[in-house]
């Protein structure tokens, strides 16, 4: 067999190359988090964590706390028995309970 022979047989690989396409039939892989679907209770802990560093701000606080209750009763509902949702509720509780007593307090402690 000469050298041209040879090559004959070897198969080019760019000859059949073609652009991906995506059909309708083509199947897709949901990308998933290892949390699941528990954003809304993840949003609702960062939420009650925050408002409760900046809870000596009333609004800001109350405010965050208020969201984090709402992302955690959601995430409860969506999720049952979640720790984030679970943890949500709590530091939204308290972060609420401390902008709205943290200004009586300071006054009742000063004086």
């Amino acid at each position: 067999m000469s050298e041209t022979d040879q090559n004959e047989f070897i198969p080019d690989p760019y000859s059949e190359a073609r652009p991906l396409r995506f059909d309708d039939d083509t199947p897709r892989r949901r990308i998933r988090s290892r949390y699941g679907e528990n954003g809304l209770s993840i949003a609702g802990f960062i939420c009650g964590l925050v408002g409760i560093i900046v809870s000596c701000n009333p609004i800001l606080g109350g405010l965050l706390g208020l969201l984090g209750i709402v992302f955690g009763v959601i995430g409860l509902a969506r999720v049952h028995r979640s720790g984030f949702a679970i943890a949500s509720l709590a530091l939204g509780i308290a972060s609420c309970l401390l902008a709205f007593c943290y200004k009586p307090l300071t006054l009742l402690l000063a004086g």
